[in-house]
């Protein structure tokens, strides 16, 4: 009749499939209502999904002040700045200038490359230079590290410290080096240390052991 007509209906029809095919078609019709199911989800639970915050990506080379492309690794002083560990120096950026400092005022000393850095405390960096040797900066100011000397028959290349002072090198061969308050340890093969990748890489515990 015309009232039945008017009404709203689905009508389902048996499907009689071989097996296989009845699997595929239960398995596309489950992927099918599961993308539904999530979009209607995350559009009614998370309105910030359509209308979040929006970022602006921007890169830096040498055309845009980075002293060189080659950049090994970066931190974050507490004040806010980047150090850059480049190919031409260690590099401070302020969000848009890079300042290059060095150990020494030469060009040439200021230009070397920066094997490794990390932070000694929030507002002192260490790095390494190729040209050998342990530096700080601090404000700004670059000094040789008091371990600097002991370590400089040695070629660096990874470096970090920890709470306490104590400062750990890699070395290219396969030796990690401790320096704390004047003693030097080295680790090699005897302490288990058999061979190394690019980099040895380190990492405190909650408890504070050392990784």
């Amino acid at each position: 009749d015309s009232n039945f007509a008017r009404r709203s209906c689905w009508v389902v029809f048996p499907l009689v499939l071989r097996p296989k095919v009845s699997l595929i078609f239960r398995l596309l019709l489950w992927i099918v209502c599961s993308a539904v199911l999530c979009e209607n989800t995350l559009g009614a639970s998370s309105p910030e999904f359509e209308s979040g915050p929006s970022y602006i990506r921007r890169g830096w080379q040498v055309d845009e002040g980075v002293p060189h492309n080659v950049v090994r690794r970066i931190v974050q002083t507490g004040d806010g700045f980047l150090w850059l560990a480049t190919g031409e120096g260690l590099a401070r950026f302020d969000g848009i200038n890079f300042n290059v400092y060095g150990v020494s005022k030469s060009s040439a000393e200021r230009a070397v490359s920066i094997r490794d850095i990390c932070l000694e405390n929030p507002n002192t960096v260490l790095f390494l230079p190729a040209s050998g040797g342990l530096y700080r900066c601090v404000n700004g100011i670059v000094t040789e590290h008091p371990a600097s000397e002991a370590l400089r028959p040695f070629s660096l290349v990874d470096v970090y410290a920890e709470p306490s002072g104590a400062v750990w090198v890699g070395t290219e061969s396969n030796t990690l080096i401790r320096w704390e308050k004047g003693v030097l340890q080295t680790f090699g093969a005897e302490s288990g240390i058999l061979r190394r990748g690019n980099r040895f890489s380190f990492a405190r515990d909650k408890s504070g052991k050392l990784w």
